[in-house]
């Protein structure tokens, strides 16, 4: 083949977009070409095929899901089609998408006489990182060893790191090894960290201990589930291509069915948090709505859905400074600033972006503050909370109170004399009350109420009672100045 002189993007998603990003700053003068007109027009390019007729090297960014949700490559059918208005000559066809095992080679002869020099360089972008797709090494698989020449001399030109394979069905299936991979190990997490909960240990220590392991060891975090376009999808095709030869893989197909079930087993902790605290019909905020922290597309977003299922018992209201509003549900009640005048039963943290550092869950101090698990610090808050008895209405619990950025936090211990009286300096001297020198425990707890109030005003928040504090049964958690029951 002769050197590639103008390449055109045909698919300006997102995926579309970063390609022709990259041979733009790579010189070659990309054309993009969409089906949608907005999309064609906000970047540029055109909705008439016949525009790419000057490019030697087409790069195929097509969907691979249908609307619905379901694995589809009716995109790929629709070019094959439009294809034929091309006229023939030495052009080179990338398949930048992530694709079933055996599909380039399906995919090339559909195309005819157009399917001369086919290959595949699944994309490996990872939205919201701040890497660029260029940056990303890509693996390289082709028809023939001209197409895979053209192919990785191609991205040499924009100074992308190629990894050339043969046969392209190493290409194919490397992409999908890689999302599963993530899959399972998701699953897994969400299922460990449920063992968790149910015994009385944090997930996010077990998982910091374990991390400490310098090789053979990648830690995961807990969350709502995987969602998204490609890891809790594309699992399917490989489990497509075990079926197709005979072979079992129970562990993915766990997962990707365990991955399904996530959202509503996080729900019907919150629902259970709620009924405890004697709540029917709750205010909640959920903070976080896209499919993946710090980007703002929502679409197969494991958050929305689970919104969506709580908002089926609850008045919901999604506080999201980033996603895109296109498409979100008019049902839902989406915010785009933290809203600090109203009052909510309970606070999730589904996604972990940076606008989650805004919240500050004092200003929202209701009967119970839930929080997700994929931050390390609010899923040791929600556990906590899980294990402690219900807040009665019209008292503060201090847990709700508690500031949430990014500083670990401790597991509370049984209240220890140092600790009260760490916590009696830190506090003040709590005027008009005789306090017992020789046992700073019972004073913190005789004077929790003024503990509580002072913390309050500390937090900038109106305290609303006392702390419903009968005995000395109770844990102290220094670091966050919190006296909470022993569950």
């Amino acid at each position: 083949m002769d050197t590639v002189s103008r390449v055109g993007v045909v698919g300006l998603g997102t995926i579309g977009a970063q390609e022709l990003a990259l041979w733009q700053r790579a010189g070659l003068d990309p054309i993009g070409y969409d089906i949608s007109e907005p999309r064609a027009r906000s970047l540029g390019g055109t909705t008439r095929i016949e525009e790419l007729e000057p490019a030697e090297a087409l790069i195929l960014c097509l969907p691979n899901l249908a609307p619905s949700g379901e694995n589809s490559m009716q995109a790929f059918d629709h070019f094959v089609d439009v294809a034929q208005r091309l006229g023939v000559r030495e052009r080179l066809i990338v398949i930048a998408s992530t694709v079933p095992i055996g599909f380039t080679k399906h995919f090339a002869a559909r195309l005819g006489r157009h399917g001369r020099f086919v290959a595949h360089a699944p994309e490996r972008f990872d939205p919201g990182r701040g890497t660029e797709l260029g940056e990303i090494p890509r693996v390289v698989g082709a028809l023939s060893p001209e197409a895979l020449e053209a192919t990785t001399n191609l991205y040499g030109r924009a100074k992308v790191p190629v990894h050339p394979v043969e046969p392209v069905e190493v290409a194919e299936a490397s992409k999908l090894l890689e999302n599963s991979f993530r899959l399972v190990n998701i699953s897994f997490i969400n299922e460990f960290a449920e063992l968790c909960r149910r015994i009385g240990i944090v997930a996010a220590d077990v998982i910091d201990a374990a991390a400490t392991k310098p090789f053979a060891f990648m830690p995961h975090q807990p969350g709502v589930g995987a969602g998204g376009t490609c890891i809790p999808t594309m699992p399917r095709y490989l489990l497509d291509a075990a079926k197709d030869s005979g072979v079992e893989m129970p562990i993915l197909r766990d997962a990707v069915n365990g991955n399904e079930q996530v959202v509503k087993r996080v729900a019907e902790h919150v629902r259970r948090l709620l009924a405890a605290g004697g709540v029917k019909r709750a205010r909640i905020l959920i903070v976080g709505a896209a499919y993946k922290p710090n980007y703002p597309d929502a679409r197969a977003s494991a958050a929305l859905a689970f919104s969506r299922g709580l908002a089926r018992e609850h008045d919901v209201v999604v506080f999201d400074p980033i996603v895109d509003a296109k498409g979100f549900p008019e049902d839902l009640p989406l915010v785009r600033e933290l809203p600090r005048d109203q009052q909510f039963d309970a606070v999730v943290v589904a996604l972990g972006n940076e606008h989650r550092r805004t919240v500050g869950m004092h200003r929202h101090a209701g009967r119970r503050a839930a929080h997700g698990e994929r931050h390390r610090g609010l899923q040791r808050a929600r556990i906590e909370a899980e294990q402690a008895p219900p807040v009665p209405v019209g008292h503060v619990d201090l847990r709700a109170i508690g500031r949430c950025g990014d500083a670990p936090l401790r597991r509370a211990e049984p209240v220890r004399e140092q600790d009260a009286r760490e916590a009696l300096a830190v506090l003040g001297e709590v005027d008009g009350v005789e306090r017992r020198a020789e046992d700073p425990v019972a004073s913190v707890l005789d004077h929790a109420g003024e503990l509580e109030r002072r913390l309050a005003a500390e937090l900038d928040h109106d305290a609303v009672g006392p702390l419903p504090l009968a005995d000395r049964e109770h844990r102290l958690d220094v670091e966050r100045l919190e006296v909470e029951p022993v569950g």
